[in-house]
């Protein structure tokens, strides 16, 4: 495979006052019709849009076809702003959706990786309408006293979601993910 062509700016997060936030876009030798959105693990840990298994994420799916966007989250590499606890990461997630939207892409997918899972979990009812499916690697709930829920029912997200996770992950919890969406038909873990 050949390297990919990389285009690095700022883009805008979502929220009355914005801040600015630093993307990647990276594309084939061929700009590809379909774009996956990756957010990157908790930024107090050293999550960036370079984190190991941020890029692995991207280079599978460069090799799928795929182009990608990595982007930082607020304070982290060269993003404006502090990390906020998660209140208003979400507005930097819908600030990467809608710089991605600019650039004409017919299909848009979301992955996260453990907190970037976290943070479109808590964006999906926003991003119902914007996104083709969402995909999770590692979301983190089962750290002790850590009940987190998906703000949505699976059930009612009308694309495809998949849950992936090392089977010996004990931050995330697939059998936990599982009771809380019995009857989700689109979802795969």
């Amino acid at each position: 495979m050949k390297a990919p062509k990389v285009n690095k700016f700022q883009f805008p997060s979502l929220e009355k006052k914005p801040i600015q936030l630093e993307g990647m876009l990276a594309t084939g030798q061929q700009k590809a019709d379909k774009l996956l959105i990756i957010a990157h693990p908790h930024p107090l840990y050293g999550g960036t849009r370079d984190n190991p298994v941020v890029f692995a994420i991207h280079q599978a799916a460069m090799e799928e076809g795929w182009d990608t966007f990595r982007f930082n989250f607020r304070g982290a590499g060269g993003s404006e702003g502090t990390y906020s606890g998660g209140q208003w990461e979400e507005a930097d997630i819908l600030g990467a959706v809608q710089a991605a939207q600019t650039k004409g892409y017919e299909t848009l997918v979301v992955a996260g990786y453990s907190f970037g899972a976290v943070v479109i979990a808590y964006a999906l009812p926003k991003l119902l309408e914007l996104v083709s499916g969402f995909i999770t690697i590692s979301f983190p709930n089962g750290a002790p006293g850590f009940d987190l829920k998906i703000p949505v029912a699976l059930e009612k997200i009308p694309f495809p979601c998949f849950f992936l996770s090392g089977k010996n992950d004990f931050l995330s919890c697939l059998d936990k993910l599982k009771l809380q969406f019995p009857s989700a038909e689109k979802v795969e873990f």
